[in-house]
Protein backbone atom coordinates (compact mmCIF):
# COMPACT_ATOMS: atom_id res chain seq x y z
CA UNK A 1 0.00 0.00 0.00
CA UNK A 2 1.20 3.55 -0.95
CA UNK A 3 -0.26 6.81 0.46
CA UNK A 4 -2.78 6.87 3.59
CA UNK A 5 -4.96 3.61 4.26
CA UNK A 6 -8.05 3.27 3.03
CA UNK A 7 -11.00 3.18 5.41
CA UNK A 8 -14.22 1.89 4.66
CA UNK A 9 -16.32 3.38 7.12
CA UNK A 10 -20.24 1.89 7.91
CA UNK A 11 -22.91 4.14 7.95
CA UNK A 12 -24.26 2.87 11.49
CA UNK A 13 -28.17 3.18 11.86
CA UNK A 14 -29.43 5.96 9.73
CA UNK A 15 -31.85 7.51 12.42
CA UNK A 16 -28.85 7.71 15.10
CA UNK A 17 -25.68 9.88 15.54
CA UNK A 18 -23.72 7.83 13.19
CA UNK A 19 -24.02 9.51 10.21
CA UNK A 20 -23.27 12.90 11.84
CA UNK A 21 -20.36 12.10 13.25
CA UNK A 22 -19.13 10.24 10.35
CA UNK A 23 -19.46 13.94 8.18
CA UNK A 24 -18.53 15.77 11.09
CA UNK A 25 -15.18 13.88 11.12
CA UNK A 26 -15.07 14.63 7.84
CA UNK A 27 -15.31 17.87 7.56
CA UNK A 28 -12.58 18.42 10.04
CA UNK A 29 -9.45 20.57 8.67
CA UNK A 30 -6.53 18.29 7.73
CA UNK A 31 -7.70 14.88 9.21
CA UNK A 32 -8.52 13.68 5.40
CA UNK A 33 -4.61 13.75 4.74
CA UNK A 34 -4.41 10.77 7.46
CA UNK A 35 -6.68 8.49 4.98
CA UNK A 36 -9.13 8.08 2.94
CA UNK A 37 -12.54 7.23 3.41
CA UNK A 38 -14.96 4.95 1.75
CA UNK A 39 -18.39 5.64 3.31
CA UNK A 40 -20.37 2.51 2.84
CA UNK A 41 -24.23 2.66 3.05
CA UNK A 42 -26.68 5.16 1.53
CA UNK A 43 -25.42 8.37 0.43
CA UNK A 44 -28.67 10.49 0.64
CA UNK A 45 -28.36 9.76 4.32
CA UNK A 46 -24.88 10.79 4.54
CA UNK A 47 -25.89 13.93 2.01
CA UNK A 48 -28.89 14.58 4.39
CA UNK A 49 -26.29 15.25 7.77
CA UNK A 50 -24.17 16.86 6.08
CA UNK A 51 -26.47 19.51 4.84
CA UNK A 52 -28.33 19.66 8.04
CA UNK A 53 -24.91 20.37 9.66
CA UNK A 54 -24.13 22.79 6.52
CA UNK A 55 -20.87 20.97 5.90
CA UNK A 56 -19.44 21.37 2.44
CA UNK A 57 -19.01 17.74 1.61
CA UNK A 58 -20.05 15.89 -1.91
CA UNK A 59 -20.67 12.33 -1.89
CA UNK A 60 -20.33 10.17 -5.31
CA UNK A 61 -21.45 6.71 -5.87
CA UNK A 62 -18.70 4.31 -5.99
CA UNK A 63 -18.29 0.37 -7.06
CA UNK A 64 -14.79 -1.13 -7.07
CA UNK A 65 -12.51 -1.34 -8.92
CA UNK A 66 -13.39 1.96 -10.51
CA UNK A 67 -10.90 4.31 -9.32
CA UNK A 68 -11.92 6.44 -6.29
CA UNK A 69 -13.43 9.96 -6.82
CA UNK A 70 -11.24 12.53 -6.08
CA UNK A 71 -13.78 15.62 -5.93
CA UNK A 72 -15.93 13.55 -3.87
CA UNK A 73 -16.40 11.00 -0.43
CA UNK A 74 -17.17 7.90 -2.36
CA UNK A 75 -20.08 5.92 -0.99
CA UNK A 76 -20.33 1.97 -1.76
CA UNK A 77 -24.17 2.17 -1.98
CA UNK A 78 -25.53 -1.06 -0.06
CA UNK A 79 -29.01 1.00 0.76
CA UNK A 80 -31.41 3.49 -0.20
CA UNK A 81 -33.68 4.01 2.78
CA UNK A 82 -37.26 6.48 1.72
CA UNK A 83 -36.83 9.79 3.99
CA UNK A 84 -39.65 8.93 5.80
CA UNK A 85 -37.71 5.70 7.16
CA UNK A 86 -34.80 7.21 8.28
CA UNK A 87 -35.93 10.09 10.26
CA UNK A 88 -33.51 11.22 13.03
CA UNK A 89 -34.28 9.07 16.28
CA UNK A 90 -36.91 6.87 14.64
CA UNK A 91 -35.29 3.54 14.13
CA UNK A 92 -36.66 1.52 11.31
CA UNK A 93 -36.12 -2.31 10.54
CA UNK A 94 -35.11 -0.81 6.70
CA UNK A 95 -32.47 1.18 9.01
CA UNK A 96 -31.27 -1.86 10.22
CA UNK A 97 -31.07 -3.99 7.59
CA UNK A 98 -29.16 -1.28 5.72
CA UNK A 99 -26.58 -0.95 8.91
CA UNK A 100 -26.19 -4.45 8.93
CA UNK A 101 -25.45 -4.41 4.98
CA UNK A 102 -23.00 -1.87 5.61
CA UNK A 103 -21.10 -3.68 8.18
CA UNK A 104 -21.16 -6.30 5.84
CA UNK A 105 -19.76 -4.79 2.43
CA UNK A 106 -17.21 -2.79 4.65
CA UNK A 107 -15.75 -5.78 5.69
CA UNK A 108 -15.88 -7.38 2.14
CA UNK A 109 -13.96 -4.32 0.66
CA UNK A 110 -10.89 -5.44 3.43
CA UNK A 111 -11.10 -9.12 2.27
CA UNK A 112 -10.81 -8.43 -1.64
CA UNK A 113 -8.25 -5.35 -1.10
CA UNK A 114 -10.21 -2.27 -1.84
CA UNK A 115 -9.78 -0.93 1.75
CA UNK A 116 -7.84 -1.43 4.67
CA UNK A 117 -9.46 -1.26 7.67
CA UNK A 118 -12.98 -0.83 8.87
CA UNK A 119 -14.60 1.91 11.31
CA UNK A 120 -17.82 1.33 12.03
CA UNK A 121 -20.60 3.98 12.90
CA UNK A 122 -22.75 2.96 15.95
CA UNK A 123 -25.94 1.05 15.26
CA UNK A 124 -29.51 0.38 17.04
CA UNK A 125 -29.32 -3.88 18.08
CA UNK A 126 -32.95 -3.68 18.63
CA UNK A 127 -33.18 -3.27 15.12
CA UNK A 128 -30.31 -5.20 13.45
CA UNK A 129 -32.26 -8.42 15.71
CA UNK A 130 -35.63 -6.92 14.54
CA UNK A 131 -33.69 -7.04 10.29
CA UNK A 132 -33.08 -10.69 10.67
CA UNK A 133 -29.58 -10.43 11.77
CA UNK A 134 -28.37 -13.25 13.96
CA UNK A 135 -25.74 -11.63 15.94
CA UNK A 136 -25.92 -9.17 19.05
CA UNK A 137 -23.85 -6.35 17.44
CA UNK A 138 -20.72 -5.29 15.76
CA UNK A 139 -18.16 -7.50 17.74
CA UNK A 140 -20.19 -11.17 17.17
CA UNK A 141 -20.66 -9.68 13.49
CA UNK A 142 -16.92 -8.85 12.53
CA UNK A 143 -15.95 -11.83 14.52
CA UNK A 144 -18.44 -14.03 12.55
CA UNK A 145 -17.42 -12.49 9.36
CA UNK A 146 -13.28 -12.71 9.91
CA UNK A 147 -14.50 -16.85 10.78
CA UNK A 148 -15.14 -16.92 13.78
CA UNK A 149 -11.78 -16.03 15.12
CA UNK A 150 -11.51 -13.69 18.65
CA UNK A 151 -11.84 -10.65 18.53
CA UNK A 152 -12.28 -7.10 20.55
CA UNK A 153 -14.10 -4.33 20.69
CA UNK A 154 -12.25 -1.01 21.62
CA UNK A 155 -13.01 2.81 21.48
CA UNK A 156 -10.60 5.30 22.26
CA UNK A 157 -10.78 9.08 22.53
CA UNK A 158 -8.41 12.08 23.35
CA UNK A 159 -9.12 11.45 27.46
CA UNK A 160 -10.86 7.90 27.41
CA UNK A 161 -9.74 4.11 26.29
CA UNK A 162 -12.52 1.94 27.16
CA UNK A 163 -12.37 -2.05 25.43
CA UNK A 164 -14.63 -4.64 25.47
CA UNK A 165 -13.89 -5.91 29.22
CA UNK A 166 -14.04 -2.87 30.76
CA UNK A 167 -10.57 -1.47 31.31
CA UNK A 168 -11.12 2.39 30.72
CA UNK A 169 -8.07 4.75 31.72
CA UNK A 170 -8.03 8.91 31.14
CA UNK A 171 -4.59 10.78 29.61
CA UNK A 172 -2.54 9.84 27.39
CA UNK A 173 -1.46 6.13 25.94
Amino acid sequence: MSGPPRLAISMGDPTGIGPEVTVRALARRGLRRHFVPILVGDPAVFAAAAAQLRLPLAFAPWSPPAPLPSDAVPVRVVARIPPRQRQAGRPTVSGGRAAYAAVIEAVRLVQQGHAEAVVTAPICKANLAAAGARVAGHTELLAQLAGDVPVRMMMVGARLRVDAYGWASGGDP
